[in-house]
């Protein structure tokens, strides 16, 4: 028997925070420690000896890497708390984590670099993807490690050490990936709610991609309302939602309808490719089925924006709330839906 059972998981205990504040150290720690975080809670570490500005860390075994007391260790580098009358320098912000911590003040000045224009790091060094801040805004911090020279949509080199690929990838803006299992890794510009400048063509910022943080990234290749982006015999599939300019629209990727079908209306009979879900419905449609056990029909997509261009036909209204949430369809798109015979 070559069966191989998995491992029983290891139990896990909860541990009790020490709800320390940076800069306010010594009422809840005492002299000749420092504060960190694990949220929810904040912890009392023994001090370091690295200042304002320089790299750190929390090394059981290299305590020195720690910072100073009265500094925080945060995206790699030790940084000023700006508590109650503790104002940032010129140039940086006061970034609030509160929040996070049920309470607990945690507050600390950034200046970091931009990660979508790359400006703000040494030479040799990139700015890669830290933290996203109380708003949801991406953080940058500066690593030493290369930074390659794609752009979105552009073929990158893997590399397990860096989620941009190294020198032979893409630049650090972008992440280089094989999204959809298709054999070939490619650039994908990051985007968040106020940056979507790396979101080329037809791409949309679709967030967030990763658990803890709401960055996102640029995902899809053409419009699905109007076929843009596509070459001749190509027809825009509907991949996802995303945003542009603050406003929901949706993207997918150019596929050839399927072979010797012809092309169909809102509400006839259609057929899909089971593989690449391109259809001989119009573009805007999906060929999907209404009700369980109906054949499949072309389905009219649509958004609910006033004096949109995206409405539905005559005796025809706009369904929203049936894209993105969960089982239950909660956090469902509210924006964009299809278009259903109306009640």
């Amino acid at each position: 028997d070559n069966t191989i059972e998995p491992p029983n998981p290891s139990p896990g205990f909860c541990v009790p925070g020490d709800d320390c504040v940076p800069g306010q150290e010594d009422l809840s720690c005492g002299e000749g420690a420092t504060c960190a975080r694990n949220d929810p809670a904040t912890f009392c570490f023994p001090a370091g000896m690295r200042g304002e500005g320089e790299e750190c860390g929390f090394d059981p075994m290299a305590p020195e890497g720690s910072c100073q007391t009265g500094l925080v260790c945060e995206l790699g580098e030790c940084r000023r708390p700006c508590g109650e009358g503790d104002a940032c320098n010129e140039g940086e912000r006061c970034i609030d984590y509160t929040d996070r911590l049920d309470g607990v003040q945690w507050k600390f000045c950034y200046s970091g670099c931009n990660m979508f224009t790359q400006e703000g790091c040494d030479e040799g060094e990139a700015c890669v993807l830290g933290a996203d801040d109380q708003d949801g805004n991406t953080l940058g911090a500066c690593a030493a490690a290369p930074s390659g020279p794609g752009v979105h949509g552009d073929a990158c080199a893997d590399d397990p050490q860096t989620y941009w690929g190294g020198a032979a990838g893409c630049t650090a803006g972008h992440i280089c990936q094989d999204f959809f299992d298709e054999g070939a890794t490619t650039c994908a510009g990051f985007c968040d709610g106020q940056d979507q400048s790396l979101c080329l063509g037809q791409s949309l910022c679709i967030a967030p991609i990763f658990n803890g943080i709401a960055v996102g990234a640029c995902l899809g290749e053409c419009d699905s309302w109007t076929n843009e982006g596509c070459g001749d015999g190509e027809q825009c599939g509907f991949s996802f939602i995303g945003t542009r300019e603050g406003v929901d629209t949706i993207t997918g990727f150019c596929e050839a309808p399927p072979a010797g079908q012809a092309p169909v209306g809102t509400g006839e009979a259609c057929t899909a490719d089971m593989e690449t879900g391109a259809s001989n419905c119009p573009v805007g449609h999906l060929c999907a089925t209404l009700s369980q056990g109906s054949p499949p029909e072309c389905i009219k997509l649509c958004d609910t924006y006033l004096d949109s261009d995206n409405g539905c036909p005559a005796g025809l209204q706009c369904f929203a709330e049936v894209f993105g949430g969960d089982d239950a369809g909660n956090g469902a798109n509210p924006n964009i839906g299809i278009c259903v015979p109306q009640q």
